[in-house]
């Protein structure tokens, strides 16, 4: 599958899950340490015929590493991010 081109910092793990003509674009909105969560956004299409409606995601990386993906659900993206963030801390103690 081809990629887009997309700003720096955005993991390669996270933006080859998007065909170029979704237009995604992403935005960090928590970051902890190494531990982000990103909220993608992909443009309005038509493929076949079909009107396709643009779309909002939520992933949470860690460092180059995707870990959580597409989900469509806010709140359960932040409980997923907190929960990575405390695993990176108790990892950390340990």
């Amino acid at each position: 599958m081809a990629t887009a081109e997309f700003s720096p910092g955005v993991p390669s793990d996270l933006s080859e899950r998007f065909l170029p003509e979704e237009s995604p674009s992403f935005e960090v909105l928590r970051e902890a340490g190494c531990v982000r969560l990103w909220r993608s956004t992909t443009l309005p299409r038509s493929v076949e015929g079909l009107s396709l409606p643009g779309k909002v995601h939520y992933h949470v990386t860690t460092g180059n590493e995707a870990d959580f993906l597409l989900m469509g659900n806010f709140d359960r993206a932040v409980a997923i991010f907190d929960g990575v963030v405390a695993q990176q801390h108790s990892q950390v103690r340990s």
